[in-house]
């Protein structure tokens, strides 16, 4: 009942593996179309699947930060713990008996499935990698991305590999970014967010709800917040010199606004506002 993010066939067994967006992986006969097996384990949404040849079984990731592997009954065998957020594509490699997995932090990590550990991460794509091949005739990998590219990578010579070395074909290779930085993808900052122009009277005041469901009024000078003024920025010197102005005459038309209250209020003496409740004036004695 949810939407199905990758399948994948065995040709030997006559199986169709399913993962959507659930927990778990089934197993289908692609004949009879019946439900044979459910793999369960992962503790978060399902993304990939593979079947590996070589050595008979399923490989599942998840939003867990878990690859695993699977026998064909259904059994967990083993799993393997990553770091780089999500999984976006799987690749098995039969010849060199490894599995390449592309993850949201656009490195691309392979890994071999006999020991369970990491023997060479590729870096150098820009944004998100959607699909890996392998050519067997050039000893290389190719991987296709969202930053517009193809890239070409050497093949491991072997399994026990410094996990760190970047082997890309191409001479241009970006520096593998910190862990902790904001990723931003090319697709928003090609369409960045702008701030609707029914928004944009009321960008500079910040209301706060009360205990009533009422709103308070803004103090005195109080802008927007950095994040909305971040998002309201203008690429031209112009949009941002005029952003300023905006920011400047708000603040100084709920300056000006306080101050003509607060003087109405000071000119106005205790009698006159008894009076105006209904009071009336004292008497004066002789």
């Amino acid at each position: 009942d949810t939407p199905i993010r990758c399948l994948e066939y065995c040709d030997s067994r006559e199986e169709l593996a399913t993962c959507a967006c659930e927990p778990v992986v089934k197993i289908w006969c692609a004949f009879k179309h019946t439900l044979k097996t459910v793999l369960t384990g992962h503790t978060a949404d399902a993304t990939q699947v593979r079947w590996c040849t070589f050595r008979s079984c399923w490989v599942t990731s998840a939003d867990d930060e878990t690859i695993r592997t699977w026998d064909v009954d259904g059994n967990a065998l083993q799993t393997i713990y990553y770091r780089g957020e999500s999984v976006t594509t799987m690749f098995i490699d039969t010849k060199h008996e490894l599995l390449l997995a592309a993850m949201l932090d656009r490195a691309i990590r392979a890994y071999d499935l006999q020991e369970g550990v990491l023997v060479r991460k590729y870096t150098g794509h820009h944004d998100l990698v959607c699909q890996i091949t392998h050519i067997d005739e050039k000893q290389q990998y190719l991987s296709c991305s969202w930053d517009k590219t193809i890239r070409v990578w050497f093949t491991p010579k072997g399994k026990h590999m410094v996990p760190d070395s970047r082997m890309a074909v191409d001479s241009v290779l970006a520096e593998d970014n910190d862990e902790s930085e904001v990723f931003t993808s090319n697709y928003e900052r090609e369409h960045p967010l702008v701030q609707p122009r029914a928004l944009r009277a009321n960008a500079g005041v910040t209301f706060k709800l009360t205990k009533g469901g009422g709103m308070m009024k803004p103090k005195v000078g109080e802008v927007a917040s950095s994040g909305d003024t971040e998002a309201k920025e203008s690429r031209t010197q112009l949009g941002k010199r005029l952003g300023e102005l905006e920011d400047r005459l708000q603040t100084q038309h709920y300056t000006g606004d306080n101050m003509r209250r607060r003087s109405m209020m000071n000119s106005s003496s205790p009698t006159q506002n008894r009076f105006k409740a209904g009071r009336k004036p004292p008497g004066r004695k002789h």
